[in-house]
């Protein structure tokens, strides 16, 4: 047995470690790596925050559905994913999200962690402050989408 083999042997034993002995042969866990988890079902309406992993005091709650926590519908839903609700709004606090709210490793989506970020800034802007947040809650990859590129110098200044 060369050494590929027993590291794969490891591996397997690693993963059946955790069946007990009432397990039956159709209960076993593909060993397969080409499946992939799937995202965890979230019912469509008002939920605790903290049901995705969120417990900063400027969230009151994510309303996962078609349309947003206030009941209305409007236009922008055919074109934007989620919304937060901060500022003077009533309803600040609330995130409406109609994307995906977890991964499937049950970790909050970039998509939810943005509308975080939001809530907490209290804005609705993707400034320098609101980056920072984002990218202290995890999200550093969907904080650059939104960093300020400088214009390119022109020519002239370059060349002698």
């Amino acid at each position: 047995m060369n050494a590929r083999n027993v590291a794969n042997a490891k591996s397997v034993s690693l993963q059946l470690s955790c069946i007990d002995a009432t397990t039956t042969e159709t209960e076993l866990p593909s060993l397969s790596k080409s499946k992939k988890p799937s995202r965890p079902k979230i019912s469509p309406g008002p939920h605790r925050p903290e049901e995705f992993g969120i417990t900063h005091d400027s969230i009151w709650g994510v309303y996962v559905n078609d349309g947003c926590v206030t009941g209305s519908e409007p236009l922008e839903w055919l074109t934007v994913a989620a919304h937060a609700h901060v500022l003077d709004d009533e309803w600040a606090g609330w995130i409406c999200i109609t994307g995906d709210v977890v991964t499937a490793k049950g970790n909050p989506t970039h998509l939810l962690l943005h509308e975080v970020a939001h809530c907490i800034r209290d804005s609705r802007g993707h400034d320098a402050k609101w980056r920072r947040i984002l990218v202290d809650l995890g999200a550093s990859r969907e904080a650059a989408k939104y960093e300020r590129r400088r214009p390119l110098s022109p020519m002239k200044e370059i060349l002698p």
